[in-house]
């Protein structure tokens, strides 16, 4: 290595991921390559806390950049970790403090795209119809297509906080926001909640699955809604207006995705540059 670089490198992180276990052992079934993969995501939270990594750009494209050359895997772990499900919420929550902390001990993951067509987030079919007497919502694949797809959902005993995009549906309303869903580990599978392990992917391994909801129930608190109100009778008030500026903004989370995945691809080049 280039030793006039270390001034620039943080050396936190390269001694984070220069302990022995982050070296990948040869021999692994699927099932031990993605608890592995977990065990080492879990490691990564304890010493990167959400709302500080995502508040500063340059320290999560480090972080990206370290964990995508170290384990491939591991690197898209982390970035549907911080980038997409913890960074949504931080980002739609009304209290992004508490509902992270909410997620603590999790691993985030991301339900958005779904299986029948491309570009698909761009029509979210999924829905989310909420009942005001309740103050519930029920989640409803309307057909297979619908079904999310990639979804990192296949371990059940793993804790896991999903950022779930879906049409919120409601006297006469339809926009698309995100809902905050744990499953798996303490929280089980949720009624309704329908898990299909996909095959294995060489990759970027995780534990993929097809995911649909026939009229899983959620409470209030799991609207992530970003400044939007529900009355006392169902009607919908945005301050955005329009659906169509409510999807634009129910993707902010991508300019973060976006930078982590250069950072990755940067890193990626100099090590190959390296080798």
């Amino acid at each position: 290595m280039n030793h006039d670089l270390d001034d620039v490198v943080p050396t936190d992180l390269r001694a984070l991921f220069s302990a022995p276990d982050f070296a990948r052992p040869p021999g692994l079934t699927p099932a031990e390559t993605h608890e592995r993969t977990y065990r080492l995501l879990r490691r990564v939270a304890a010493a990167e806390p959400p709302a500080a990594l995502l508040a500063d750009p340059a320290r999560l494209a480090d972080l990206m950049g370290w964990a995508a050359t170290r384990d491939p895997a591991l690197g898209h772990a982390v970035l549907l970790h911080y980038c997409l499900c913890l960074n949504g919420i931080a980002t739609f929550s009304p209290d992004p403090d508490a509902a992270l902390a909410a997620t603590e001990g999790t691993v985030g993951v991301l339900f958005m795209t779904e299986a029948g067509r491309s570009n698909s987030h761009g029509a979210i079919r999924t829905e989310a119809h909420y009942d005001p007497g309740t103050r519930t919502f029920t989640l409803r694949t309307p057909d297979a297509a619908a079904a999310k797809f990639p979804a990192a959902a296949a371990l059940p005993h793993v804790p896991k906080t999903a950022l779930v995009y879906a049409r919120l549906v409601t006297a006469g309303a339809d926009h698309v926001f995100t809902f905050r869903v744990p499953f798996g580990g303490p929280h089980g599978v949720p009624g309704g909640m329908r898990i299909a392990p996909v095959p294995e992917s060489t990759a970027f391994p995780s534990d993929y699955a097809a995911v649909a909801f026939d009229g899983t129930r959620l409470p209030f608190e799991a609207w992530l809604s970003d400044g939007a109100t529900l009355d006392a009778d169902g009607r919908l008030t945005d301050p955005l207006g329009d659906p169509d500026a409510r999807l634009r903004r129910s993707m902010a989370p991508g300019a973060a995705t976006w930078l982590a995945i250069v950072a990755a691809n940067a890193a990626f080049a100099r090590a190959a540059a390296a080798v």
